[in-house]
């Protein structure tokens, strides 16, 4: 049928899939449907005018699905293989309707770099998506990472953080790193009924959350008794599912 798609694997992981159909080609797919975390921060902020988004991590390229005329998205990508794989396999980045600027290296690094030269991002959106897999970056979720990622923001801006894991339970990770920055974490969770959606689990941190997306999700409590990740301490044993 029309609903065929081409998918990025690693392993038993899923890096992001593509409808085939050509007309279909340009929707939104996988972890980054209209009613995720993500889709309806895009959508919220998008209403206020063109767009910079930075973005750990490329994939398939399915977050390039939400690029408009007059916004700008800068794509951090640690692996060069998967730039190759976009671009040969997956329309995503062909459609855009801008080349999205690649930058090569760890994502922390060059943001910190980028820092350090005084050149913050001023994103309206930072989308952070490394952590299906069951070997996570830890230095991408740390206490430390997320300062890292709030010096690029623009004012009102939001971090948008892809945790949808079948091992780890990371949202509460999550909230006390954001604690440790004074700041609310908000779980979007949405079960899409549509067979080219994944279910997912998206947290959104900002100081001023658009009322619309704190709407949409819940709010996580932080939990003061127990240390949020930093660069010095994590426990990856306390996030397991059992």
């Amino acid at each position: 049928g029309d609903y065929q798609v081409r998918r990025l694997l690693h392993g038993s992981i899923m890096h992001g899939e593509q409808l085939t159909a050509e007309k279909l080609q340009d929707r939104p797919t996988s972890y980054y449907g209209d009613a995720s975390g993500v889709g309806r921060a895009l959508h919220v902020l998008g209403a206020r005018g063109p767009l910079r988004v930075g973005a750990v991590g490329l994939g398939t390229g399915t977050l390039l699905s939400y690029m408009r005329p007059g916004d700008r998205f800068v794509v951090y990508e640690l692996d060069e293989q998967v730039v190759r794989v976009a671009r040969r396999w997956f329309r995503f980045l062909a459609h855009a309707p801008a080349a999205p600027e690649i930058r090569l290296g760890d994502a922390r690094l060059s943001m910190e770099r980028e820092l350090a030269a005084g050149r913050p991002g001023g994103y309206d959106l930072v989308v952070v998506d490394a952590f299906s897999s069951d070997a996570i970056p830890v230095h991408l979720m740390t206490q430390e990472a997320l300062g890292v990622y709030l010096a690029h923001l623009a004012p009102g801006g939001i971090v948008a953080l892809h945790i949808s894991n079948r091992y780890l339970e990371l949202a509460p990770e999550v909230a006390r790193v954001a604690a440790a920055h004074g700041l609310p974490a908000w779980l979007v969770r949405d079960d899409p009924p549509e067979a080219h959606l994944s279910h997912t689990d998206w947290v959104l941190v900002g100081s001023a959350l658009p009322p619309a997306l704190q709407a949409a999700g819940r709010l996580l409590p932080a939990d003061a008794g127990m240390r949020p990740w930093t660069d010095g301490y994590n426990n990856l044993f306390r996030a397991l599912k059992f």
